[in-house]
Formats: structure tokens, C-alpha cells, sequence
């Protein structure tokens, strides 16, 4: 799983084309408001950033492998 950025065109969203057909994938996209967090949102963020950044994350795959023995 990763985080990509890309952009509309013609009214469609334009992917990699490594990403594969049949690929789910989420949109976040600002309303006529923008997209605001609040300061505990953001604080959260910034706190999970700095962890990814120090390596403490696991893969999408492992994500999901551990979510099924659940």
C-alpha cells in the first residue's frame, strides 16, 4: 500500500500505470472549503509521519494479513 498523488484530467483521475486494473483506491479531494484538520488531526498526522519516517510502520500486505487472523 502507498500514497500517491495525482492528478484529474478530462474528469478522470489519471494513475501510474503501475497501478493494476481492478486496484481500490481512496480520493481525497477538497470541497469549496479546502481540506482543514483540526489541531489535534494535524498533531496525530505529524506524529505518525515522524514514525513512519523512523521506519516504525508495517506493509499494506502485512496490515491486511494481520486484520484476517483477527
Amino acid at each position: 500500500m502507498r500514497v500517491i498523488t495525482v492528478q484529474v484530467a478530462d474528469g478522470r483521475v489519471q494513475l501510474p500505470p503501475d497501478v493494476r486494473d481492478g486496484t481500490v483506491v481512496a480520493v481525497l479531494a477538497p470541497d469549496a472549503e479546502g481540506f482543514r484538520l483540526s489541531e489535534e488531526d494535524e498533531q496525530e498526522l505529524s506524529s505518525a509521519l515522524e514514525e513512519i519516517r523512523s521506519g516504525a510502520y508495517i506493509s499494506g500486505n502485512e496490515l491486511l494479513a494481520e486484520l484476517k487472523r483477527a
